[in-house]
């Protein structure tokens, strides 16, 4: 059906193009290219760019998944004057088209993103973990359960950061300089943020002994390993016993470890 189609461009199967071998030899060396731009042109038209980044994503459903977001939040696209998830989303035509006729637009925009969106490297003042910016330390906390929202926990990480009054996802957060003036300023108010305790509902925290790295849950262990949820049950099974491994791995609950509950982290 796709290639007898009137506009063989406009139709796939299979994640090809086609055109009978009739009409292909009948095209000449000129057509072909045509041809061949046209099919290139509407796989652009496809894409779902993010200005800010470049990256590119085949369907919808891919860069709502890549960005943490529902599907329903990325029904536009091509529409400069508004952001979904905090950033710009255009086709490949249109992305090109901006990289060639507006530079600075898009630096702009890239720019705007570094403050609002990534603002440098976060730490974890409970549990001093310190990851590269927001959006990755929001989704530690979406392996945890702790936040549905990747983007709206990332844009409230920024929000309360360096502030010691304030939590997202039940934890401070600062940014390394203003932890160590804090550390010098003020070590007894540092000592305190550290000590608090964890959310609750930790009950199954688990140690990779060999990584040394602590999961708030026998689930985030095997998602963070690439394994389907109910991978979790033998990564049970095997916790506190030395003779044998569950995916090439020992592994110690906190009771095992003999350490306090909240002195592990959340997350990790």
């Amino acid at each position: 059906m796709a290639a007898r189609s009137a506009q063989p461009w406009r139709r796939s199967a299979g994640g090809a193009h086609w055109i009978p071998a009739g009409r292909w030899d009948a095209l000449g060396e000129q057509g072909r290219r045509r041809l061949q731009g046209l099919v290139e042109g509407e796989r652009l038209r496809g894409l779902w760019v993010c200005a800010e980044t470049g990256e590119a994503y085949d369907t919808m459903t891919l860069a709502a998944e890549a960005h943490g977001m529902p599907v329903s939040r990325l029904q536009k696209r091509n529409r400069l004057d508004r952001r979904n998830g905090g950033v710009h989303w255009v086709d490949g035509v249109t992305y090109g088209r901006i990289r060639r006729r507006h530079p600075g637009l898009l630096a702009a925009w890239r720019r705007t993103m570094r403050e609002t969106m990534l603002r440098g490297p976060v730490v974890c003042v409970e549990t001093g973990v310190e990851y590269g910016d927001a959006m990755r330390a929001a989704e530690t906390l979406a392996l945890t359960g702790r936040t549905r929202n990747t983007p709206g926990m990332r844009d409230l990480i920024n929000h309360v950061r360096d502030n010691p009054d304030r939590r997202a996802g039940g934890f401070h957060w600062a940014s390394p300089e203003w932890l160590a003036r804090l550390a010098s300023a003020d070590p007894a108010l540092l000592a305190r943020l550290r000590a608090g305790s964890a959310p609750k509902g930790n009950r199954h925290a688990i140690r990779c002994v060999e990584t040394g790295t602590i999961y708030p849950s026998l689930r985030a262990a095997a998602v963070a390993l690439g394994l389907p949820a109910g991978s979790a049950t033998n990564i049970g099974h095997v916790a506190g016993d030395p003779d044998h491994v569950a995916y090439g791995y020992h592994w110690a609950s906190i009771a095992d470890d003999g350490t306090p509950r909240d002195a592990y982290p959340a997350h990790g």
